[in-house]
Formats: C-alpha cells, sequence, structure tokens
C-alpha cells in the first residue's frame, strides 16, 4: 500500500484501516499503529498525519517509509500525543526540539535510522518520559554538559546504544537523577573513564549494559548495594579487574530456564525425535550408525590438517576403544560450550567462533571445511576493530603461512613419497595454534553486537507494564 492513501484518510473511513483507533463519540484518531505495515513512499514532516488533531500514540515502525525529518509539533498540536515510535525507518536530520512541546510523552523510540544529531539535552524538559530508545542511529558527542544537567522524574528505561557517543561518565551525572530507572543501555559506543559509582543512585536499576566501550577500572563496589540489579554487562570493555558485583543466584537461574527458553527446548527436541524416529521406523539401525553414530567413532588414516590424524594413523591396524574414538571430541565440546557461555548474546559473532572452533578441533580437517566460516565473515568483519594494517595483515600471514607450512610437508610426502609424517604433525600442532592466535585476536577486537535485546518492537508491552 502507498503511503499517501494512508495520511489522507477521514475521519469517517478509519474503520477500514488496520491499525487506527478513533474516538466513537468525537471521531477523534487517538491510536495509529503501522507497525510491520507494508507501506512505502515518503511522509514528509509536515504531513497532514501530525496536524491537529494528532494521534495519542503513533507506531509507524519496521515499514519502507522514507522521512526528511522527525515530525515537528507546535504547542497547540502537541499535548495529546503520549507515544512516538518511528523506529526502523529511514528518518534523517536531527531530532526536533519542538517535541518539548509534547508535555504528556511518555514513549519516544527512534531506534534504526539516520538522524544525525547531539545528545538531546532538552529531553530533561518531558516531565513525563519514561522510554528513550535513541539507538542504532548517528548521534554523536558527550552525553553530559555542565550546562545542562540532567534530571528525569519518571524515565524508567534508556537505551543510546550503537552510536557514537564519546567521553566520560562523570562519578557525579546521576547524583541529580530523581529518576526510577530500572534498565540503562549504553553499550556499543566510545566512552571512555570510569564506570560512575553514582549509578547506585539508581536504587530499582535492573539491568545495566555497558560492553563496546573503552571504559576502565574495575566495577564500582556501590553497585553491589543495588537488591534489584540483577543483570550487568561489560564485556569488551578495556576492564581488566576482577569484577566485584554479586548476583542473585536464583535470578541467573531463573533467566537461563525462562519459560520460553524451556518451550523451545522442548519444541525443537521433539521435533528433532519425531524427523528421527520416522526415519528409524524406515531404515532401522543403519539410519543411525550413519547418521548419526558414524561421525562420532569414525576414524580417518590419511594424513590431514588435525592433530590427531597421526595418532589415528601409527595405530589404525588395532582396533580403538569406544573411550579413544570420543575422547578427541572433549576438548571440542568444551571450547564450543564455553563459546556459548561467554557470545550467546552475539548470535552471528558467536556462530562465526563455534565454527572456526569446530573445525580448528575437529578428528578430521580438510582444505573444504575452511568455507564453512568463511561465509560469515561478511557479517563479523563490520563489527571489528581490527585494522588491516597491521594486525589485520599479521593475522592474515600467520594463518596462510602456516596452511602453506603444512601443504610443504604433505606435498613432500604424498608427491615426493618422502617419510615425513612426524614433520607433518607437527606442522599441524603449529597450524592450530595458528587457529587459536587468530581467533583469539578476532575476539580481542570485535564489538559486541547482541543481535536479540528486551526491546526492540516490544517497547509497548513494557509501557503496559510501566502504565
Amino acid at each position: 500500500m502507498r503511503l499517501q492513501k494512508v495520511v489522507g484518510f477521514k475521519t469517517k473511513d478509519v474503520k477500514s484501516f488496520d491499525g487506527v483507533v478513533f474516538d466513537n463519540d468525537t471521531g477523534v484518531v487517538t491510536k495509529l499503529d503501522l507497525l510491520g505495515a507494508c507501506l512505502s513512499g515518503t511522509l514528509r514532516a509536515n504531513s497532514s498525519l501530525f496536524r491537529v488533531p494528532p494521534p495519542q500514540n503513533i507506531w509507524i515502525s519496521e515499514t519502507t517509509i522514507s522521512l526528511g525529518n522527525c515530525p515537528t509539533y507546535s504547542t497547540q498540536e502537541a499535548h495529546s500525543l503520549r507515544i512516538l515510535d518511528v523506529s526502523h525507518n529511514q528518518i534523517a536530520g536531527k531530532l526536533p526540539m519542538s517535541l518539548t512541546n509534547c508535555t504528556n510523552l511518555k514513549v519516544i523510540n527512534v531506534e534504526s535510522n539516520r538522524i544525525v544529531d547531539l545528545f538531546p539535552f532538552w529531553l530533561k524538559d518531558l516531565p513525563n518520559l519514561k522510554v528513550v530508545v535513541l539507538r542504532s542511529n548517528m548521534f554523536h558527542g558527550p552525553i553530559y554538559s555542565h550546562q545542562h544537567p540532567l534530571s528525569f522524574p519518571q524515565l524508567r528505561m534508556v537505551d543510546i546504544s550503537r552510536n557514537k557517543f564519546t567521553g566520560r561518565l562523570p562519578h557525579d551525572y546521576f547524583v541529580t537523577w530523581s529518576t526510577p530507572m530500572i534498565d540503562s543501555r549504553i553499550y556499543y559506543n566510545d566512552f571512555t573513564g570510569h564506570i560512575p559509582s553514582s549509578w547506585a543512585n539508581l536504587t530499582r536499576l535492573e539491568s545495566l549494559d555497558l560492553s563496546g566501550n573503552q571504559l576502565s577500572g574495575k566495577i564500582p563496589h556501590e553497585l553491589a548495594s543495588l537488591s534489584f540489579l540483577e543483570y550487568i554487562n561489560d564485556w569488551n570493555t578495556s576492564n581488566t579487574e576482577k569484577k566485584t558485583v554479586h548476583f542473585s543466584i536464583l535470578a541467573v537461574f531463573k533467566s537461563l530456564f525462562s519459560r520460553e527458553r524451556i518451550m523451545f527446548g522442548l519444541i525443537s527436541g521433539g521435533v528433532f525425535l519425531a524427523c528421527n524416529a520416522v526415519s528409524f521406523y524406515f531404515y532401522g539401525h543403519e539410519f543411525l550408525h550413519e547418521a548419526l553414530l558414524y561421525h562420532l567413532t569414525r576414524t580417518d588414516p590419511r594424513h590431514n590438517f588435525s592433530i590427531y590424524f597421526y595418532h589415528i594413523y601409527l595405530h589404525y591396524e588395532r582396533p580403538f576403544s569406544a573411550v579413544e574414538k570420543l575422547i578427541s571430541f572433549l576438548p571440542q565440546f568444551t571450547v564450543q560450550l564455553a563459546l556459548v557461555f561467554c557470545f550467546s548474546q552475539d548470535l552471528v559473532f558467536c556462530m562465526f567462533l563455534q565454527t572456526v572452533a569446530f573445525v580448528a578441533f575437529n578428528k578430521v580437517i580438510t582444505a573444504q571445511y575452511f568455507v564453512w566460516f568463511y561465509c560469515l565473515l561478511p557479517l563479523i568483519l563490520p563489527w571489528s576493530r581490527m585494522k588491516l594494517k597491521w594486525e589485520g595483515l599479521l593475522c592474515i600471514i600467520l594463518w596462510i603461512g602456516a596452511q602453506t607450512h603444512w601443504l610443504l610437508w604433505g606435498y613432500m610426502l604424498e608427491f615426493k613419497g618422502v617419510n615425513v609424517f612426524l614433520q607433518l604433525w607437527m606442522a599441524s600442532l603449529v597450524f592450530l595454534a595458528a587457529n587459536t592466535f587468530v581467533l583469539v585476536k578476532i575476539i580481542q577486537r570485535h564489538r559486541f553486537s547482541p543481535l536479540f535485546r528486551q526491546y526492540g518492537s516490544s517497547n509497548r508491552k513494557n509501557v503496559k507494564k510501566l502504565d
């Protein structure tokens, strides 16, 4: 549907539009919800959609609408607006200060647009503001100014992550805040300095995400007094000190075994078992052996990149015990499990790390296995701080050099017939060390970029809980 057909509707026509709610007595539109609608076109900031009387709640999210600028409001127009959600569009320009006229505004969400602006200090003039989401734009500069002290009487959630904010977070920054904030997300910016101990002033704080910045020092012990705090993340900061904040074991247990995760596990496991049961019914034990069990006990005496091939080659004539066949999976399983616990929030990066580690520690490695993680590189490189010169070149040269070194001994064995099995096995060890070194460097230079957050399109549910 073209956008022009939506913005030009009359009061008598609103019943024909899904997501449009109006007052039956006055005919005034009170809610406009175009979340995920199949809309296209351009919406101007002075569109009749934002004129008198404006809806109380506006959700124009996850469409392909292009807005030249954010809508502006005069004092007369602004009082009824309570929720403004224009996330996941192509809004450009700056965040208009005319939003200060919306004195009843509770939620503002401009996530995933193209807004280029400084931190909107004027938001403090909105007395009823509860949720601020500026995530994934091009906001920049400091969020602290002596000329613009902040005091949010009602703010509950703030998400300024994945922008280009810089500077320090002074220790007196939150002292004057009278907010009952429960969720603060400032990850994936370029903040420096120490973590402010004044966060302890936010006595209702439940979640704090500082990851992907350049913060240093240790987590202030004052935060341990926050009885509601269940989650804090400073992963991939410059923090090298020991963490001192303690959390509820029950809260951690509940987060690991939530209702949604249990349902996901039961459904996934049920589908897996059902499909295998059907195949077993038709093909019997042969299916189980060829599809599943064979890979647990597979032995390949031919030389390959794996560090296990030499042991298999030397003892191939005698039968291997089940313990010998399975013990090679222990390092692989341990590394996989550690990566899941450390990087599961950053799903794409975790998949890349798991694939590289699976190949590096596998019992059989051939060159075609490298394609498995090559295809994931374009998905993680945009979030890497690694510079091609010199660190990037070092990793490339080291990885290719270790592989070339192995191939040299492989050529001597395969084509020249020279007994260099020991040298080839040592080259496999060098190749494993090179893979490990490169993987560690990639982890150190990666910017934490979680794929799934508690926000996203669920802000409306959060608002309902707050109200």
